[in-house]
């Protein structure tokens, strides 16, 4: 049975390898990032609607855009020297 099946199966000349170089070059564009600005980040929280319902963290929308000047330069360093490491 192995045989026939084997038989059955249609040659090829594409290597292994060459499916890796694929998924190397796909995992590159995901974690390609770029430094975010305090301007991004503080225009982010400001446009977050504050009628919505807290996050998982329990942090609600109007504390965040009340507290945006306060907390931006932190998450921008924070974020920036992830993706530097």
């Amino acid at each position: 049975m192995g045989d026939k099946l084997s038989n059955d199966i249609p040659q090829s000349n594409v290597t292994p390898e060459s499916y890796l170089s694929d998924v190397q070059n796909s995992v590159n564009q995901l974690t390609c990032f770029r430094e975010i600005t305090e301007p991004e980040i503080l225009g982010l929280l400001q446009e977050l609607v504050a009628s919505k319902a807290s996050g998982i963290d329990g942090i609600s929308a109007k504390i965040l855009k009340i507290a945006a000047p306060a907390i931006t330069p932190s998450i921008v360093s924070n974020f920036n020297q992830s993706i530097a490491t």
